[in-house]
């Protein structure tokens, strides 16, 4: 997971959803304790010239992963996530490539078993998924008190957006009123 906002609230999903192993990968290597504090088990700064190394090192032994959850909108980064999988694992990517960017795969691994789809928004029910949400945070599943640092006023909100596409951890929060 790629500790954004959406890789953060990933982690705390899986936990919640009762994932064995949760491995946190991101480019900025700041956003380790953010990645812990959200249930990771372990984190790993990643970049294009490390990055055969880190997943070598984070799948050796054979250790590889049923689920991987992508939210770099990377291409080189989501095909190392894809070599991640176990034979019938499946990649979900939440984050979007630019346009010019392509994926590279090896497709024989589709016609073996491993999937690779896509998010979509609206399938939550909030009847069912908010009281497990509360729950969670009541039994500190959920630990909200390490996600924020920062309260800003909405005119400030360019500079948090700015803050966030520059890889500074999401720990901050916009007052409304």
């Amino acid at each position: 997971f790629p500790v954004t906002i959406g890789g953060s609230l990933s982690i705390i999903a899986s936990k919640l959803k009762g994932a064995g192993e949760i491995v946190a990968i991101d480019k900025n290597s700041d956003k380790s304790e953010l990645a812990k504090s959200c249930g990771a088990d372990s984190f790993y700064a990643i970049n294009s010239s490390n990055s055969n190394e880190i997943i070598q090192e984070i799948v050796g032994g054979g250790r590889f992963f049923d689920l991987v959850i992508d939210t770099t909108g990377d291409a080189i980064l989501m095909s190392k996530s894809y070599e991640m999988l176990s034979k019938t694992g499946t990649l979900l990517i939440i984050g979007v490539m630019p346009k010019e960017q392509k994926l590279s795969i090896n497709t024989l691994d589709l016609n073996m078993g491993k999937k690779i789809i896509g998010t979509q928004g609206g399938r939550s029910l909030p009847q069912v998924d908010v009281p497990k949400i509360v729950m969670a945070i009541e039994n500190n599943v959920i630990p909200l008190g390490g996600l924020f640092y920062k309260e800003r006023n909405l005119g400030e909100i360019n500079t948090s957006i700015k803050e966030v596409r520059d890889g500074i951890p999401f720990k901050q929060y916009i007052k409304m009123i």
